[in-house]
């Protein structure tokens, strides 16, 4: 297969192959998407001034309607002809206003929101995040978790690096002493 004819050929035959035979059609494989943009979806904030919160899908616009980025975005170069596909997000637990986003700038996390209604108000979505304890499971995940680790060490002063830097040799130095121990 060295020629990109030969390699097309290849690829052709093994996607006929796997449409006739119904044990491997791409039309019967499960989806590899699991999470879905929709109403109550808890989603994290990528840019902006709230940049790191977390907030609910409250509704969603029509992708194909052309919107303007919101007031903080007016930095960012774009052109007003392609559509930015965009929801409405609130994140009353969490000082995010009420607000159009795009999803180009939303991370989708696995916490859904079940029986949270289009176009719920902010005291509708508050009451819905106390009552699912939503706040608490975002704050249990690893992902969060690892989050939080990472703005605790960015925040460090140079005597508390030096400091971490001295508790990781020292551990450094055991575990070279336990290996060493366990070889022998």
């Amino acid at each position: 297969m060295d020629s990109y004819l030969e390699k097309w050929m290849y690829l052709r035959a093994q996607e006929t192959w796997s449409l006739q035979s119904p044990q491997s059609s791409w039309l019967s494989s499960p989806s590899v998407f699991t999470r879905f943009v929709q109403v109550g979806r808890v989603v994290l904030i990528n840019s902006g001034p709230h940049a790191g919160h977390i907030a609910v899908v409250a509704e969603i616009i029509d992708h194909n309607r052309v919107r303007l980025l919101p007031v903080f975005f007016q930095s960012y170069p774009f052109d007003n002809t392609n559509p930015i596909v965009q929801a409405i997000i609130d994140g009353p637990t969490t000082g995010v206003p009420r607000q159009s986003f795009p999803y180009r700038h939303l991370t989708l996390t696995p916490i859904l929101m079940k029986n949270l209604p289009r176009g719920a108000g902010t005291g509708v979505i508050r009451k819905q995040l106390e009552k699912e304890a939503t706040i608490e499971k975002w704050n249990k995940s690893s992902w969060a978790q690892k989050r939080a680790a990472v703005e605790a060490r960015r925040k460090l002063n140079d005597f508390e690096r030096f400091s971490v830097m001295l508790l990781k040799k020292s551990r450094r130095d055991r575990v070279r002493k336990f290996v060493k121990k366990a070889k022998a």
